[in-house]
């Protein structure tokens, strides 16, 4: 499961638990006055059913400790029981209520759709067996389902037929959104990344350049230019043009840097760095990287690479793409296939 659900599952269980226990206050507070020696009726040996609502309390404040502390314990396994433990237990309630129960079987219902809705149909599920077990249960040893069967079994339908469109209903829900997301998840992809190199592109370059100087302390900006880029588009046509771009972009991917082509045959990349020095040795390195032969196109490849450094050349970001635009030519100048830090201009 991922964080987000996961989260947000985790925010379900703590509203739950929190109704749960105001719930059960409410219970306590109301069921004398359907039957006053209710809540004093002895279920087990030492144990009335005042004392089992506050053991409920303890163990749900314990359950409330545990999400916090181990969030992921037992996670699935856990809502299951739990889904189970608050159908038996309403149940019970509505046993001990008699003839007041009439109020309470939509409350069922809801079990099954909200576990659903909030969980997956996995748990609905386990929910829904939860639910028609004890109703059976409820209609066979409760004195008032009992007298009223004919009622009884109207509402076993129920339970019986409505979930399953609310099954079917959820279903669909989660396919559609599915599609509405991977759709979404296209379209944002598409207007940030470049559909012949699939790089980031200019828009999505100037976001991460901006969260740049929140993250990194200094980092360079490489702003790298194909050489006699014109004439292999001349000679060989811009078929042979895009698959050079696919090229030097799937080299540009070979490294963990961030990378986006910014039009034509423009790149850049952000590259973090702790010196000078060790810099040198990367931007050397990278730039004999990117110029490698073609084999494939029989063609030879170069590039050359201006450098500006955030923030010891300059803060502002758009004085940054300026010089190491200006370093890029400066080592178009000197000879190509190199590269160029703006201070040695």
């Amino acid at each position: 499961m991922n964080s987000f659900n996961l989260n947000a599952h985790l925010k379900n269980e703590k509203i739950q638990i929190t109704l749960r226990i105001l719930i059960i206050i409410l219970i306590i507070c109301t069921l004398p006055l359907f039957n006053p020696h209710t809540i004093y009726i002895s279920i087990f040996d030492g144990f009335n059913v005042i004392t089992l609502f506050f053991l409920i309390i303890i163990f749900n404040l314990i359950y409330f400790l545990v999400i916090l502390k181990k969030p992921t314990l037992f996670y699935k396994e856990r809502i299951v029981v739990i889904s189970m433990f608050d159908v038996f237990a309403s149940a019970y309630v509505m046993y001990l209520a008699e003839k007041h129960s009439a109020y309470y079987p939509a409350l069922f219902l809801w079990y099954i759709i909200g576990y659903s809705m909030r969980y997956g149909n996995s748990v609905g599920l386990s929910t829904y067996f939860s639910v028609l077990f004890s109703w059976i249960l409820l209609m066979t040893y409760s004195q008032y389902w009992s007298q009223h069967f004919d009622v009884a079994f109207g509402w076993l339908i129920a339970f019986s037929v409505i979930p399953l469109y609310h099954f079917k209903l959820v279903k669909q829900l989660k396919t559609t959104l599915e599609l509405l997301y991977k759709d979404l998840d296209d379209s944002v992809y598409q207007a940030s990344h470049d559909p012949l190199t699939k790089l980031p592109n200019r828009v999505l370059f100037n976001q991460k350049l901006l969260k740049a100087t929140e993250k990194y302390e200094k980092f360079a900006l490489f702003f790298i230019d194909l050489d006699s880029f014109k004439a292999i588009n001349d000679s060989y046509g811009h078929l042979v043009g895009d698959k050079v771009l696919v090229t030097i972009s799937s080299r540009i991917m070979d490294y963990e840097h961030f990378g986006a082509r910014l039009g034509g045959d423009e790149f850049v990349c952000i590259v973090e760095y702790k010196d000078e020095i060790s810099l040198k040795k990367y931007a050397k390195k990278f730039v004999h990287h990117l110029s490698a032969d073609c084999n494939d196109l029989d063609l030879k490849i170069s590039v050359s690479i201006g450098i500006s450094l955030y923030p010891s050349d300059t803060d502002s970001l758009h004085q940054l793409k300026k010089k190491s635009d200006i370093a890029m030519y400066g080592a178009k100048k000197s000879g190509k296939m190199r590269y160029k830090f703006f201070k040695e201009l």
